[in-house]
């Protein structure tokens, strides 16, 4: 299943790059991550009311079928490579080298051009990680939240407040600078954690604080998928490119997932630790961006990534 759906997600950001146009990658991010952020609560909680109100057989059917008649949306996509195929003469195998020498070659010049190891820099910093998502459910009982709080954070209402941050975030980020968009939401994430450290520990601001921080954090998951498809639709190594930011991105998750909890120690602070330790994280990254950027000003960087030989017009 984990191959299958890193294949998929491969392909559909394939296709999000090389079809949509410029003005509308935001959009298409936005609604990207609303059924990554979104889909997981949403058809989760589907799939446990099917499974206490239905026989295991029937709650596989329907989930077979939503993925089925999902993925054949994909077959109305007009998915025209945008460069023209080189015929190889000689064996597969020579064929297949020619392919993996292209990808390196154009993925190398990605990464070494202004934009391309800024925008691993963004990745890699605590900017947009919004790990206090995974440790919410830790986090209930220090604001005496009852199950069936935490299972709607977690489950229909999370999932649904985070689609809909997502789809919001899609209509900004065509609007304003993706990287700019990517830094201020990651900023009123933040401020969500904040929020939530100052007031009292109650059900009331478990619920609102984290329901708000979903909101956030989807729309800065649209934005940081916005920022990439803008910086990957050149080359010919889209989707590993692609791949390259997300993987440094889920490490930097992974890392602040750590230290938040890490956080909870700090002079016996707890839940309350945890969350300032998350805003202050994301700050740190924001910093860190800004510092970036003011470094670059005035600079003589080659700004642009890599572009594949043009065969037809851009649609």
């Amino acid at each position: 299943m984990q191959v299958g759906a890193a294949t998929t997600s491969s392909a559909v950001d394939t296709l999000m790059a090389l079809t949509a146009a410029p003005e509308d990658k935001g959009r298409a991010a936005g609604f990207k991550m609303a059924g990554n952020v979104g889909g997981i609560g949403l058809l989760g909680a589907l799939q446990i009311w099917m499974a206490s109100n239905t026989t295991a057989a029937t709650t596989g059917l329907v989930m077979v079928a939503i993925v089925l008649a999902t993925a054949a949306c994909g077959l109305f996509i007009g998915d025209e490579p945008p460069t023209a195929h080189v015929v190889h003469s000689g064996s597969l195998v020579a064929h297949a080298w020619a392919r993996v020498v292209a990808i390196l070659t154009d993925l190398w010049a990605t990464v070494r051009s202004r934009d391309g190891w800024t925008g691993l820099v963004m990745c890699a910093a605590p900017v947009g990680a919004g790990a206090l998502v995974n440790l919410l459910s830790g986090l209930a009982p220090a604001y005496h939240a009852s199950e069936d709080v935490v299972a709607m954070i977690n489950g229909l209402g999370g999932g649904l407040t985070a689609a809909a941050g997502a789809i919001v975030g899609g209509f900004f980020v065509d609007r304003m600078n993706r990287r700019v968009a990517y830094c201020l939401f990651a900023g009123c994430t933040a401020l969500c954690a904040l929020a939530m450290a100052a007031a009292p520990m109650t059900p009331t601001t478990f619920a609102a604080g984290s329901l708000a921080y979903r909101f956030f954090n989807g729309i800065t998951m649209a934005a940081f998928a916005g920022m990439i498809l803008e910086m990957v639709a050149h080359g010919r190594a889209v989707a590993t490119t692609f791949t390259l930011f997300v993987a440094v991105s889920n490490q930097a998750i992974s890392v602040v997932t750590y230290l938040d909890g890490q956080g909870s120690a700090f002079r016996n602070l707890g839940a309350t630790g945890t969350v300032l330790t998350d805003a202050g994280l994301t700050f740190l990254g924001i910093v860190i961006v800004a510092l970036m950027a003011w470094w670059l000003r005035g600079r003589r960087v080659p700004a642009v990534l890599p572009r594949a030989p043009s065969a037809a017009a851009p649609r």
